[in-house]
Formats: C-alpha cells, structure tokens, sequence
C-alpha cells in the first residue's frame, strides 16, 4: 500500500510540472509575441541625385517655314518630300492672274520719269548761264529749277513703284531660303494661296543631322533648371535606346496649356545616323542636384498621420508626444531662412515623440536630412491606421508591450 501511495504522488508531480511547463511555454511562445504595429527605420547614409522627369518632342534645330507673300493659285509644284534643295531653287509658282504686266508698267513708267530727268536736267545748266549773264529773270529761273528738282523726284518715286511691282511678281516664283531637304510639301496644284503669315506651304530643314529636343518644364520645377545640366531621355520609338544631352537654353517665356505653366528647356541632338525624326515623343530625365554620403530618410516618415499616432498610442497605452508645430516652424525659418521643415515621429522607449527635421534633397523615394535626426533615431515609417485591428491584437497578446 505505502509503494502504491508513493506512486500515486510521484504521477502527481510529475503531471503538474508538465501542466506548468506547457503554461510557460505558451506565455513565452503566445502571450508575449507582441504584433508588429509600428514599422520603423534608423537614418543611414546614401547618395541622393535629384531629376526632374519631363517630357518633350524632337525638333530641326534649324528650320523654315515657307510660304507665299501673294494671293493666288498654285500652277506648278516642283519638288517633293525628302527632296534635297539649294539655296534659291524653286520650290512652286503661283498664278496671281497679273503675271507681270503690273512690273512692266512700272518700269515703263521709270523710263518715262528718267526721260523727262534727262531734259530737265540739260535745261536747267543752259538756263543756269542765261541767268547768270543777266539775260533771264530770277522768277524764271526758279520756276525752272523747281521743275528740274520735280523730275529728279518723280524717278525716285517711280524707282521705288518699280522695285514693289517686281519684287512682287518675283515673289509668285516661291524658291527655297536655304540649302536642305523638304521635310513637308502642303502647297498642291490648283490650291488658292493667300498672303497670311500661317499658311505654309513648304518645310525646309537645313541640316536633319542637327536636332533638338524641346522639354517643357512645369513652373513648379522651372527654378531648378540650368544651362550645362546633364539629362538622359529615351524616344516613344526607341525606349531602350538612352540619349544624353546637356540643356543648352532655358527659355522665359511661358506656355500655358488648361491653366498649367510650362517652360522651354532646349537640348542639342547629334542625329547623324539620321534616326532620329521631327515630332517623336521624349521622356527626359533632369539631373539636377547630387549629394553623396549624407543622412537619408524614406518619404513614408513624412506621410505619417497625427491623429492615427494618437489613436494608435492610446490604444496601446504609449505616449503621443506632438509638438506645436506652428509656434516651432516660425522659429526655425527665423533663424534658418532657407530651411525647409518637415516632422517626424521617433520612437523612444515608451513614447513617441515628434520631432522637426531641416531637409535638402530628394530623389522622391528618400530625402537628405540637414538637421534633426541621427543614426541612432528609431523612425516611424507606417502604423496600422485601423484602431479596431490594434485593440484586437493587443487584447491577445500579453501585457501589451511594445
């Protein structure tokens, strides 16, 4: 019996050190897994280059527009597209019904006036001597030398008819203003002309070998462009092909398009292979700042709510340490001018506190940290904004440490 007892004991113990084991292993493995609510980040070093992404389209650098400066109808189109052409070769002819009556008038007009100048002229030197010996009146010889004055007049203004009437008749031959290839033809035979400054007719580009690539710019970016940036920019037609340019002109004058200011930022091509073409699309990438080695921190530390960092620390049981951001910024710019201040929350200990940071750069992923942070820093990057979901967590798991 006594055996049978101390067995009996023996069992006891035995079950209750496994009851206590299994209670221990489930609060170390269970009770205290506390959920990750917060994520956090320290600060590290990195280099951070600053671009501008723009986009833009493919121009001749050098390149003209010609039109017509009379009113009539296309009789004859001499070239076509692609077509290679001189200097002053003739591109059309446009029939404005005159042909050049209106020229020969003038100038049969001229030779009129010239004929009268000639007479005028020998008379008034034969009269010139009459009246110096006397023999002619002084009310005369004025009236003489008035007409002689009248003639030399009368062939300048009839120099001046004549050269109108033929630059306006050797304006209906339209000729090419430059060595180069016809990059459009829009004239057509039979087409009626008119002497408007917008209606072209042809595109001449001087050298297809030397391109452009005109960026607009936004407003909100313009004061970060400069001539001798660096850029890199791909074609709609050629994506995996990367062209590096440098901006050579930053234009003042503004383009506005649906209330959006743009400004022109113009980069030289080399296009030699000619593969390039007028009018494709490019999306360019400005390199504006770089900083290497400096202390960095993710964009998502800016973008964290006040109201759910509350929300979250009084569910939790932590504490919100805000800061009077306000009163604190106005400080900062006072005795910093140019300071840019955005805030952070740092978590320490059993609080989490909000802090102001003086910043530079950004590549849009990570921004430069002038002031305000150290490695050391524990900074909020993401909290679960779902209150409903903390309370849950935190009412399984035990004593909701943090």
């Amino acid at each position: 019996m006594k055996k049978a007892k101390y067995s009996f004991v023996t069992r006891g113990i035995i079950i209750g050190v496994m009851i206590i084991l299994v209670l221990f292993g489930y609060r170390t493995y269970f009770k205290k897994n506390t959920p990750h609510v917060f994520t956090t980040e320290n600060p590290h070093k990195r280099t951070i280059t600053q671009v501008v992404n723009v986009s833009g389209i493919l121009a001749i650098k050098e390149s003209f527009e010609v039109g017509s400066l009379q009113s009539g109808i296309v009789q004859e189109v001499l070239v076509k597209q692609n077509d290679h052409v001189k200097k002053d070769q003739l591109l059309c002819i446009i029939d404005t019904g005159k042909k050049d009556t209106e020229y020969r008038e003038a100038q049969h007009l001229l030779d009129k006036a010239e004929q009268e100048y000639d007479y005028q002229k020998k008379f008034y030197h034969r009269q010139e001597q009459l009246y110096r010996s006397g023999q002619l009146s002084k009310n005369s010889f004025e009236e003489i030398t008035k007409n002689y004055k009248k003639s030399h007049e009368d062939v300048k203004a009839s120099q001046a008819v004549r050269d109108k009437k033929k630059m306006e008749y050797e304006s209906t031959f339209i000729k090419s203003p430059t060595n180069g290839i016809v990059l459009a033809v829009e004239a057509t035979r039979g087409m009626r002309t008119t002497d408007l400054a917008n209606l072209k007719l042809f595109a001449i580009a001087h050298d297809p070998r030397c391109m452009e690539a005109v960026l607009e710019v936004d407003e909100s970016d313009i004061g970060n462009i400069k001539e001798g940036m660096h850029v890199k920019f791909v074609t709609n037609s050629f994506p995996d092909r990367v062209i590096k340019g440098v901006i050579a002109q930053v234009s003042f004058t503004p383009k506005v398009t649906e209330s959006v200011t743009f400004y022109k930022a113009i980069i030289n091509i080399d296009n030699s292979d000619l593969s390039l073409r007028p009018g494709m699309i490019v999306n360019a990438k400005i390199k504006t700042y770089k900083a290497n080695n400096v202390l960095s921190i993710s964009g998502l530390a800016f973008q964290i709510d006040e109201a759910t960092v509350k929300a979250a620390s009084k569910k939790m049981g932590v504490t919100c340490v805000p800061r009077n951001k306000k009163e604190e910024m106005k400080k900062i710019q006072t005795d910093k001018h140019d300071a840019i201040v955005k805030y952070v929350w740092v978590v320490h200990d059993k609080q989490i506190v909000q802090k102001p940071v003086i910043i530079g750069i950004t590549d849009n992923s990570y921004w430069q940290i002038i002031e305000g942070l150290s490695e050391s820093d524990n900074v909020l990057l993401d909290i679960e904004e779902n209150t409903e979901v903390i309370d849950d967590l935190y009412k399984k798991a035990a004593g909701g440490a943090f």
